[in-house]
């Protein structure tokens, strides 16, 4: 009986890491893609001043 209860416990926390690996992996890969999206925005910017000609 307790060998059934500490596989069961062991198994949802294992299921439990499981999902909190993935919304972490989730959070993760979200700053990384804002991160890179504000570095393209912010290169791209200083390209497009950079090719206008200049006010007359």
């Amino acid at each position: 009986m307790v060998d059934a209860t500490r596989m069961a416990s062991t198994h949802w926390q294992g299921r439990f890491d499981l999902r909190h690996l993935l919304l972490r992996g989730f959070i993760y890969a979200n700053l990384q893609l804002t991160f890179i999206i504000r570095l393209l925005v912010h290169f791209q910017d200083r390209f497009d001043t950079g090719d206008d000609p200049p006010p007359t």
